[in-house]
């Protein structure tokens, strides 16, 4: 039961704000980050990374980098400390230039090896791999073979190519031999296609090359035939070529002509092997690709970063570039910078800090306040998307037609988008606010005000698909704004339609007239009983006819007109996406839809397509019998759909999965209960065990009905836990996700006590997930009943698995998504469990930036709103969310009186 929030705890909350705010007013990062610099002036490490330490850890770990780089005296005693200190899942390459970190572990010859190794080693991805790299060169440069070879182990196995890179330079030292770097560049697993694998192998052979070898000394010829073996057959898109064309060209800067033209012949695509022909010819390869800065960002990049990182990533390289220009106190400038910069953003509100402040008063009943914020912001030209959304959902009829009113003065408004600036995504919004107010005036004040738009063709329209041949925003514009309106007039009668129609296409000119068939309730009222050729709808416009066809139970009509577009309406391309979106819409729309009709008029449209086998890949034969089955689905033959999702391979389509297809189906049958059957929930999970899905397309489905399918037919919970197997193919206890699956369906059955023990058992050993997230248990976990005495402990230890996590950004997106997702009674159980793990510094003040943000929306607990915070930047965030909760549950003068504080509008 959802608690209320008292004048009491309103007035302790504005209490706590003020008490923060003066107890934070000191910022420690640059006092600590100017002592470091005055002790290590003087060559005092201990002292400086004493000082060091009192930065939060990502700053500090790019502040000890770049202090290193400069004062090479402190970098053993400061990476040391680093080491000891930090934890283990901070991930370096949010916060540090990838190219600094190399040249750091390269000046690190002093460092012992293993630490070295554990420092490189907290990064995610490829660049621990690079930075490990570095350091294996400079101790071979040294002659330290064996601090090498240490450093080559200690490379991570998907850092693929930097390993085998390494390993080839211990074979060129006779450290290792070629079976070495080729295993080390294959690894356990194959990454998707193989590139990875391809590349790692190109640049064995490239150290080969760069050490002047023997063409025929055994590891070139053992390394050439891997390639002529991994090569062998043509990879999707032709990937391994790409990266094989690399160890080509090393051979043909080495001479070895008679190796290149033998790794030419299993290039594949004349891309890829052209060049490799042409550089054989002249005897002169592609000059090998260096690794370097891009540019040397600039004082004004750093401190425009949009956030903390992002600035201490571009201070670091350009700590790099100013250090090689022997400007060390420019060096040292570029960390300062980005210290400074991350305190005065402490200061700004941002327009989205500005629309979220009127959201909040909107809630809280000062309507007034909330619309002048909303339009000062658009008419400078800093009104968002969301800023629009609040104006929608949050003002009232009268407040919203003055907000549009001040929209239409302003020509709509330019306002930012992202990066860049828009003036495409306020006309659909204002239709949707102008349908709410319902004023026809309105509506045509907006339709002229929308048309008189410029085209904006660098611009993308979101909300609406982006259709092949037609890439320019304006016709899409229009098209949004009038679906959006007619919509609210759907069921009005068809005289009156007919009227809005020449009313409506009488602001067009003659040339962007057919586009009022986006009207499409107008359009077709207008048309009669008349069939009109296809020509006088635009492609844009084809699916929203055709389902107006369809719903007015003109299904022949609709099939007609989708049926007779064909590559020539789309400038010579196949209209295959488009037909397949209309086909399924009709399908789903039509009371007298069949499969059989549907699949006729597929078959007629499948003439219009790309038909030739070598333009079409399995995944486009798929992604077409996919279709198939959601037409089956919407026409209700729901065995038939069944059918498709049993046989379908696996496509690598986003959207167009097995799975996605089953999960579909699941759905339709929830709509309507009396469809389940034990047959079809069997079906379903035989689809989750066909070949055609792989483990990371198996969670999802999992998630959706896996425990619904055993909470209405208990006895296929055996059945479902035989996906067990295939759950754990990466990681043994990722098979665990599926007995917490059954463990919920059994519950939900009325078998408690098992369920329960199933539940137990699996959070038990559901340790170092892998294909299963912290997020999927504890998404499962929710399914239980809301009066379960055992459901919040449950979900504690769900949440408690995020201490697993690789890393602290990691542990945060997985904080972050079951944050978003429990409601206000899960909440504080939630936040308890997640903020209880202190991964790290960046870890609690991620989590405990999510649990304040969900805290405004929901429930009564200020104390979620957690004002003790490790930067002054977070914690005035902090408080402008406390006024923010204030005022959404009606505390207007003490929300004003907290947003005083940090800068809002009172």
């Amino acid at each position: 039961m959802t608690a209320t929030f008292t004048e009491e705890q309103a007035s302790e909350l504005v209490q706590r704000c003020e008490h923060a705010l003066a107890d934070g007013a000191a910022d420690l990062y640059q006092r600590g980050w100017y002592k470091a610099i005055e002790a290590a002036r003087v060559g005092d490490g201990e002292s400086a990374a004493y000082a060091l330490a009192e930065l939060p850890e990502h700053p500090r770990f790019a502040a000890t980098i770049v202090l290193g780089l400069v004062f090479p005296a402190v970098l053993v005693a400061t990476a040391e400390a680093l080491d000891e200190s930090l934890p283990a899942n901070l991930d370096w390459s949010d916060c540090c230039e990838t190219i600094t970190m190399m040249r750091w572990a390269e000046s690190a010859g002093d460092l012992e090896p293993l630490v070295l190794a554990d420092v490189c080693n907290r990064a995610f991805g490829r660049s621990a791999g690079l930075a490990l790299l570095a350091g294996v060169r400079d101790r071979l440069k040294r002659d330290d073979v064996d601090a090498a070879a240490l450093l080559y182990a200690a490379i991570p196995e998907y850092a693929k190519q930097e390993k085998a890179t390494a390993a080839a330079l211990l074979v060129v030292r006779g450290r290792l031999v070629a079976e070495d770097a080729i295993r080390s560049a294959y690894g356990d697993v194959i990454i998707q296609d193989g590139a990875e694998e391809a590349e790692a192998l190109s640049l064995a052979l490239t150290e080969y090359a760069r050490a002047e070898m023997h063409p025929d000394d055994d590891a070139v010829l053992t390394t050439i035939a891997a390639m002529t073996q991994y090569g062998s057959n043509r990879a999707t898109k032709d990937v391994r070529s790409y990266e094989l064309a690399i160890g080509a060209q090393a051979c043909v800067r080495a001479g070895w002509l008679d190796h290149a033209r033998s790794l030419a012949e299993i290039l594949w695509d004349a891309g890829n092997k052209d060049p490799v022909l042409a550089a054989i010819d002249s005897g002169v390869g592609e000059p090998e690709a260096v690794r370097q800065l891009d540019r040397e960002p600039t004082v004004d990049d750093i401190a425009h970063g949009y956030t903390d990182n992002r600035r201490l990533e571009r201070a670091t390289a350009r700590a790099l570039a100013r250090h090689d220009a022997n400007d060390d106190d420019g060096a040292l400038q570029s960390v300062t910078i980005a210290l400074e910069s991350s305190a005065a953003t402490a200061e700004v509100i941002t327009s989205v800090d500005q629309s979220n402040w009127a959201r909040g008063l909107a809630v809280g009943g000062d309507q007034d306040t909330a619309e002048r914020i909303l339009v000062s912001l658009m008419t400078i030209g800093e009104l968002s998307p969301g800023g629009y959304n609040v104006a929608r959902e949050n003002l009232d009829v009268e407040h919203q037609r003055s907000f549009v009113s001040a929209a239409l003065a302003q020509g709509l408004a330019i306002k930012w988008v992202g990066r860049g600036k828009s003036m495409a995504l306020a006309a659909p919004i204002l239709a949707g606010i102008v349908t709410q107010i319902g004023d026809p005036d309105l509506e045509l004040q907006l339709l002229r005000a929308t048309i008189a738009l410029g085209p904006m063709e660098t611009t993308t329209l979101q909300s609406t698909s982006k259709y092949a041949g037609y890439p320019e925003v304006r016709p899409r514009r229009i098209i949004e704004t009038l679906r959006i309106l007619d919509e609210h007039h759907r069921d009005e009668n068809d005289e009156t339609a007919a009227r809005r129609y020449a009313e409506w296409g009488s602001l067009l000119d003659e040339a962007e007239r057919p586009l009022i068939a986006a009207a499409a309730t107008a359009y077709v009222a207008a048309l009669g009983d008349s069939v009109q050729p296809h020509q006088t709808v635009r492609p844009e416009c084809l699916q929203l006819v055709a389902n107006e066809f369809a719903r007015r139970g003109r299904l022949d009509e609709a099939l007609a007109l989708i049926t007779n577009f064909g590559r020539d309406d789309f400038d010579g391309e196949s209209p295959e996406r488009f037909h397949l979106k209309a086909l399924r819409a009709v399908a789903k729309t039509s009371d007298s839809a069949d499969v059989a009709t549907m699949l006729r008029a597929l078959d007629t449209c499948r003439n219009a397509w790309n038909n030739e086998r070598h333009l079409l890949e399995r995944d486009d034969y798929g992604r077409r019998d996919f279709a198939v089955g959601q037409i089956a689905l919407a026409c209700g033959d729901i065995d038939q759909a069944l059918a498709v999702a049993a046989a379908l391979p696996d496509i690598r389509y986003a959207g167009y999965h097995p799975t996605d297809l089953a999960t579909d189906i699941a759905a339709r049958l929830e709509e309507d209960p009396t469809l389940w059957t034990e047959s079809r929930a069997m079906t379903l999970i035989t689809v989750l065990r066909g070949g055609g899905v792989q483990v990371y397309n198996l969670v999802s489905p999992l998630i959706n009905f896996g425990s619904t399918i055993v909470a209405r037919y208990p006895d296929l919970e055996v059945e479902l836990t035989r996906l067990r197997p295939k759950m754990a193919t990466y990681e043994s206890s990722d098979g665990s996700f599926v007995d917490a699956v059954a463990g919920v369906g059994l519950v939900r059955a009325g078998h408690t006590a098992q369920g329960l023990q199933r539940l137990d058992d699996a959070l038990t050993n559901a340790d170092h997930l892998y294909s299963a997230t912290p997020f999927d248990f504890a998404l499962v976990v929710t399914q239980l009943p809301s009066d379960l005495p055992e459901r919040a402990d449950l979900l504690r230890r769900a949440c408690l698995l995020v201490g697993d996590s690789y890393d602290a950004e990691e542990g945060v997106n997985v904080a972050r998504r079951i944050i978003g997702v429990v409601g206000s009674d899960d909440l504080p159980v939630v936040a308890d469990a997640l903020t209880g793990l202190e991964l790290s510094q960046e870890y609690t003040d991620g989590v405990e930036d999510q649990i304040g943000l969900r805290a405004i929306r929901h429930g009564a607990d200020a104390s979620l709103i957690r004002l003790s915070a490790s930067s002054p930047a977070t914690l005035r965030r902090r408080v402008r969310w406390a006024a923010r909760f204030l005022a959404r549950r009606g505390f207007v003068d003490e929300a004003k009186t907290v947003g005083g504080l940090v800068g809002f509008e009172a």
